[in-house]
């Protein structure tokens, strides 16, 4: 996908029982990059991205049926 307004979302550490950094596209749809830069590991930054979506999931947090879609980013801008 391409040219997608996101938002970074930090939800915690994965070992506090988080999911870590997820990217949010709309108010219900969250992706976990498999490759999402030092620099934009930000809650709340806003960013355009570009992703391939991948066929794996993030599992994350104490309920085993908390998995998140994985992506994989070509492209990442700030606005």
């Amino acid at each position: 996908m391409s040219g997608i307004k996101a938002t970074i979302i930090n939800t915690g550490p994965v070992a506090a029982d988080g999911c870590d950094y997820l990217v949010q596209t709309d108010s219900v749809t969250f992706y976990h990059a498999d490759n999402l830069p030092t620099e934009f590991q930000k809650d709340k930054l806003n960013i355009t991205v570009n992703f391939e979506l991948s066929d794996a999931a993030f599992q994350c947090g104490m309920n085993p049926n908390t998995r998140i879609p994985v992506i994989h980013i070509t492209d990442i801008k700030g606005r």
